[in-house]
């Protein structure tokens, strides 16, 4: 098989129905929330267009006579109506958001599946390479271990794999975990595992 990790990802909303149907009801209450917005900006204006010397007897009147005053209903009962219709508009898509996250997971582990045969063949592939950098570091390491037995100090013979690889043939280190984690999820066939690292 030849791995094609450029092929094309679906989109979220082509393989989740249900995604979709939430998305296009977020984006149409978002738009709603626009107009309502839009309609509460022109009632003000409106409201600051009236005639403002009547406005302001009014609200000396108001004033004189010791009591508070009220904008004239249609105005306070149509920003109390689009009040009202926000707060429900933000309350439906705070609920749409969280059933968002899981849609989300659901349709990203649909699409991500897809590509399952080409994360195994990558995976093969490392393990391959892996198993042959392992190889050449095992010889370092018995390298190391003659110069060791022969009575010298092998320390100034850089261990060239040791940051990536761990200690030379050492079952318990770095590659040794490696390995036997790629043979459990068959990455790797327990047969091609260099000796001494499972």
């Amino acid at each position: 098989m030849k791995t094609n990790i450029e092929k094309p990802i679906p989109t979220l909303e082509s393989v989740s129905e249900s995604y979709r149907k939430l998305t296009e009801r977020r984006d149409a209450l978002i738009a709603e929330d626009h107009l309502l917005d839009a309609e509460t900006a022109a009632i003000k204006l409106e409201l600051a267009e009236q005639t403002r010397t009547s406005l302001k007897e009014d609200r000396v009147a108001a004033l004189v006579a010791g009591v508070t005053y009220e904008e004239p209903a249609p105005v306070t009962e149509r920003l109390g109506n689009i009040s009202r219709k926000k707060a429900l508009i933000h309350a439906a898509l705070s609920d749409i958001a969280g059933k968002l996250v899981g849609e989300h997971i659901v349709a990203s582990r649909l699409i991500v599946a897809e590509f399952l045969p080409e994360q195994r063949e990558l995976a093969a592939q490392f393990y391959q390479h892996l198993a042959a950098a392992v190889g050449v570091h095992s010889q370092l390491g018995k390298l190391r271990d003659r110069l060791e037995s022969a009575g010298l100090d092998s320390g100034s013979l850089h261990d060239f794999g040791r940051e990536l690889l761990g200690s030379p043939n050492r079952r318990n280190d770095h590659a040794g975990y490696g390995f036997r984690d790629g043979v459990k999820r068959g990455y790797i066939d327990k047969t091609a595992v260099p000796q001494g690292y499972f």
